[in-house]
């Protein structure tokens, strides 16, 4: 199987047609433009752009134009991005600069899973990161702003949800040091921020509590589940599994992602937030064997821990309900499919780590 990315870009593009024009001419900011989230934003602007005639820019801040750049030769010659260097915790390179919406996706942190223990540096980078965007989208006159937050602002997930809503409030817990309560917090914080602008400044602020994802562009080798079980199957490695396998995880495709993205910055309730992922729920060990079948392999699988009989499971899953009521938005690419795409991606991007 062959990637195809013209059919990714042509899903989002049927999906979201109804939003399109209110990009007419428009200039947005966006933060973390080259990460997993970053990329499929950019890719999908230029062919928005390209296929409606939006005659739209898009401003990309970014800690090195010149590496990103140089892995990512298509862009160079595309007159409707404009790339800054810079620390989303310093003062922006583009605040003279008019904008009509501003995008934040930049982590702030590293969002990639770590077992590392956090410090609360990482409270303070996400806030700053929040703070200069915001303080841009209020000089710079754009009407919109799209904050780009985690599930993780809930906290752990109580045993008897099996999906949690955006209206539960439960948060981190206070004693929690680990890296995912210190990033759920800063989050949670920036997103209490973002809505205090707006509410200052008079533009609209919406935030995207985003899950867990699947797709082209996701790293393969760092503590994500999927992408690693993707990578075991593609170099015909054994599968290890280092917990008991019973955690519950859905993943949403990273078109679908892009999509919900757009669609929030564009027609996002003012000072709502709203969960971007999937329902489908799969524990750790299905989602091995479902990788494994999806990619017609045969690797051993590996449990390293004995399951607890009697225990619920752990579970990261969202109700996804306020996208679909709001906007007919929902999981379009099923998990065996994404997962083959994602693997005919890695396959063909020649990545060899």
């Amino acid at each position: 199987m062959k990637y195809s990315l013209e059919k990714d870009l042509s899903h989002i593009a049927e999906e979201g047609k109804i939003y399109w024009p209110r990009l007419q001419n428009a200039r947005i900011c966006l933060s973390g433009g080259t990460g997993f989230f970053g990329k499929w934003l950019v890719d999908s602007f230029c062919f928005l752009n390209d296929q409606f005639s939006l005659n739209a820019e898009l401003h990309i801040l970014t800690r090195s134009s010149e590496k990103f750049l140089s892995e990512n030769t298509k862009y160079k010659t595309r007159k409707d991005l404009k790339f800054y260097d810079g620390s989303v915790v310093e003062p922006w390179p583009m605040t003279d600069l008019s904008f009509t919406h501003v995008l934040h996706a930049a982590a702030g942190g590293d969002a990639t899973p770590t077992l590392e223990p956090a410090d609360a540096w990482l409270v303070d980078n996400i806030c700053s990161g929040t703070r200069r965007a915001l303080e841009l989208t209020a000089k710079s006159g754009a009407k919109r702003f799209l904050y780009v937050s985690s599930g993780g602002v809930y906290g752990k997930q109580p045993l008897d949800i099996d999906f949690v809503e955006e209206n539960y409030n439960g948060c981190p817990a206070v004693t929690d040091f680990g890296y995912a309560a210190l990033y759920g917090e800063g989050k949670r914080l920036s997103e209490m921020m973002s809505f205090s602008f707006a509410e200052k400044f008079g533009f609209s602020a919406v935030s995207a509590r985003c899950f867990a994802f699947v797709g082209p562009h996701l790293a393969m080798n760092k503590n994500f589940a999927i992408g690693n079980f993707i990578r075991n199957v593609v170099r015909n490695e054994k599968i290890t599994i280092l917990g008991d396998g019973t955690p519950l995880r859905s993943y949403l495709y990273a078109a679908d992602l892009a999509l919900h993205l757009w669609v929030l910055l564009l027609s996002g309730e003012n000072k709502n937030v709203y969960n971007v992922g999937s329902e489908h729920g799969v524990s750790i060990y299905e989602l091995a064997k479902t990788v494994r079948a999806s990619l017609s392999g045969a690797q051993d699988i590996e449990v390293k821990t004995k399951a607890n009989p009697g225990v619920k499971p752990d579970r990261y899953m969202p109700s996804c309900k306020k996208m679909k009521t709001q906007f007919g938005l929902r999981n379009e690419v099923a998990l065996d499919e994404a997962i083959r795409r994602t693997a005919a991606w890695y396959q063909d991007s020649g990545i060899k780590d």
